[in-house]
């Protein structure tokens, strides 16, 4: 087995489809984590993969305008 690392990338990971990100904004009474979960499962016939974040609009006001590095 010489010259063969089974921990190398295979390129495989590529055919893998990256989850969307949707951030949510809104008021939220309660768990955000619980709306996210009830956001996914009114989102479940929509075919792709999605990383659900919700967050408050106060949460929110002092990150908008922080820059992408």
């Amino acid at each position: 087995m010489r010259g063969i690392n089974p921990f190398a990338a295979t390129g495989r990971e590529w055919l893998r489809p990256l989850p969307y990100p949707l951030l949510i904004v809104m008021p939220v009474t309660g768990s955000r984590r619980q709306l996210a979960v009830e956001i996914d499962a009114a989102l479940h016939e929509v075919p792709i993969s999605k990383d659900i974040v919700v967050t408050t609009p106060e949460d929110f006001a002092w990150r908008k305008d922080i820059a992408d590095p």
